[in-house]
């Protein structure tokens, strides 16, 4: 296994990895990373762990942030709740780890900061500051509904009176839409 760090907005490696990744997420998209690249001017790259066919086994979306004290550090990702590292094996995994130790250590960061939970490996220092909320979603829309609580049931019967639709998109716009509400909602509880 070879490491690169490569474009994942221009790479069709990327797009195509994650694709067949079922902990990708939106955060991952390549509309997601030029959404930060456009409006932060962040350098945008990904580790990965490519295999001798050259196809990405293992890989993580990095930004390149310079702080006030003009330290770089690497967060995958910025204004981000979760972006884990995508792998097709435990082995690329764990070599993924020890690559971003090496670059860590090579680039002379001050911060390498990775939204997800990570295994305790050497060189990590673990702090977890995230809650992922999860529900797995079983049976009817009716027998789904009867489990919530009726402060949840009132604010759905308020979203679907004022007319909210739920719409799936990966395209750019679909994304940029995203990215403002997400802005909206992190002004509004003051992150």
């Amino acid at each position: 296994m070879e490491f690169v760090l490569l474009d994942p907005i221009r790479d069709p490696r990327w797009i195509s990895f994650i694709s067949n990744q079922s902990e990708a997420n939106i955060f991952h998209h390549p509309s997601w990373l030029q959404v930060l690249k456009a409006q932060y001017k962040f350098s945008v790259f990904a580790v990965c762990a490519v295999n001798a066919s050259n196809e990405i086994c293992a890989g993580i979306p990095v930004c390149e942030v310079t702080s006030i004290s003009n330290r770089k550090k690497w967060i995958s990702l910025p204004f981000t709740d979760y972006s884990s590292i995508l792998f097709n094996s435990e082995e690329a995994r764990e070599l993924i780890n020890i690559y971003l130790i090496r670059l860590f250590e090579e680039n002379d960061l001050d911060l390498i900061s990775i939204h997800s939970p990570i295994d305790a490996v050497d060189g990590f220092l673990k702090e977890s500051r995230c809650v992922i909320h999860q529900m797995r979603i079983l049976g009817s829309e009716n027998d789904m509904k009867k489990s919530f609580h009726r402060t949840k049931l009132q604010g759905i019967a308020k979203a679907e009176r004022d007319g909210l639709i739920a719409k799936l998109g990966t395209d750019y716009d679909s994304i940029q839409r995203f990215y403002k509400l997400h802005l909206l909602t992190r002004r509004k509880i003051g992150v």
